[in-house]
């Protein structure tokens, strides 16, 4: 459900196009690896951040656990948030359903 009276926020275009690439990375991660069968978005307004958490049901992952195998969708979603000054927090853990949180920050300067 999604609140009817949510306060506009400007996102610099590097900021929105980071983050839809970082939630992209993160569906994708789950679609190709998680053996999820539902998935969830919840995202928190908090100035002077925008934080998203995708969440699914699925067996989670172990960072780490693809190097050298191709390309390295974690790594990809922290460089994305670092470049925008924002942050990336990957979780998974027995018994617990694993999710990536993406950070970023209202205001862009650069």
């Amino acid at each position: 459900m999604c609140p009817t009276n949510f306060p506009p926020v400007l996102l610099s275009p590097k900021v929105r196009h980071h983050r839809h690439f970082g939630v992209k990375e993160s569906l994708h991660n789950i679609a190709k690896h998680a053996q999820a069968t539902e998935a969830w978005r919840r995202l928190k307004l908090t100035p002077p951040t925008l934080t998203l958490t995708v969440e699914d049901n699925g067996h989670g992952f172990q960072r780490g656990a693809t190097a050298g195998k191709g390309p390295d969708g974690l790594g990809n979603l922290e460089a994305r948030m670092e470049e925008i000054g924002g942050s990336f927090d990957p979780q998974s853990h027995a018994g617990q359903a694993p999710h990536t949180t993406l950070i970023a920050p209202l205001k862009q300067d650069h």
